[in-house]
């Protein structure tokens, strides 16, 4: 008995190619709405020190960031960690005007004193964080409310030019001068008199970007940075560069460096505020 065949509508061979290539175009957009990655993102500024951002990975569920750290030190072993996600001071993805919050973190402590690199040594973690949207194509990286880890301009379509890190490079060592000094009170609301002394602040002795102050005594003491960088203006225009940091007793005190030098610098102490200028 011979069988017998049936042309159908499903059999057709155009029709199955258009049905294999939708499918094949519905496998790839969900493929792409689901995953995106960059090799070494540029990144527009940064404020962390001896830090690369590897690559930048985003799946369905969340958006994974690997870091090396480098000691690039003769002698000295380096630590650092990454807050614990949910603390004040915990890493944070800002994007599209929203936050995406920090999830969990690989291959590093989440206090000091644990995770470290030797001298001249690389050292490899990962930050997940909640998922960024697929048409994002810059972010910024904000290690909390006191961190010194901030990137800004994180892009998620150009790679950086391995050839040419100066955007990554340590901020430089250098000095000002001063020939002056006078105290404001601000409670009584008055300066003290303008007097002679002859002050010297050299700014990122190390890598944490610590103060060195020579003062008219004689007398060297460090200030210890215990913030990120602050950049503002007055309100008559007069730019500045502002961190917390720790003096000699274990005070902390804000430090205000201008970019007018005639301004000079200034050292607020609860209602007491020292200006240094020339």
């Amino acid at each position: 008995m011979k069988s017998q065949q049936y042309q159908t509508k499903n059999s057709n061979p155009t029709f199955l190619r258009n049905i294999l290539l939708l499918t094949v175009i519905f496998i790839l957009g969900l493929f792409n709405s689901r995953a995106q990655t960059i090799q070494h993102p540029k990144v527009v500024k940064q404020t962390a020190k001896n830090i690369l951002i590897t690559e930048v990975k985003t799946t369905a569920t969340r958006t994974k960031i690997s870091f090396v750290y480098y000691n690039g030190t003769e002698d000295k072993r380096q630590y650092f960690f990454l807050n614990t996600p949910g603390s004040a001071d915990a890493l944070y993805i800002k994007a599209n005007g929203k936050i995406y919050k920090l999830l969990s973190t690989e291959n590093i402590a989440s206090k000091d004193g644990i995770t470290f690199a030797d001298p001249k040594e690389f050292y490899y973690f990962s930050a997940y964080f909640e998922k960024l949207p697929t048409t994002t194509k810059t972010f910024d990286l904000i290690e909390g409310a006191n961190g010194s880890w901030d990137f800004y301009g994180i892009s998620l379509t150009e790679s950086l030019d391995l050839n040419d890190l100066k955007q990554h490079e340590e901020p430089s060592k250098f000095r000002r001068d001063y020939s002056v000094v006078s105290i404001y009170n601000f409670d009584t609301k008055k300066w003290s008199e303008w007097k002679d002394g002859d002050n010297t602040f050299v700014f990122n002795i190390n890598d944490n970007g610590d103060i060195a102050h020579y003062k008219a005594s004689g007398e060297t003491v460090i200030y210890k940075n215990v913030s990120k960088v602050e950049e503002g203006s007055t309100n008559s225009g007069e730019n500045y560069q502002a961190i917390k940091a720790l003096d000699e007793d274990g005070t902390v005190f804000r430090l205000q460096l201008f970019d007018d030098k005639e301004i000079g610098l200034k050292m607020m102490y609860g209602n007491v505020m020292i200006q240094f200028a020339k």
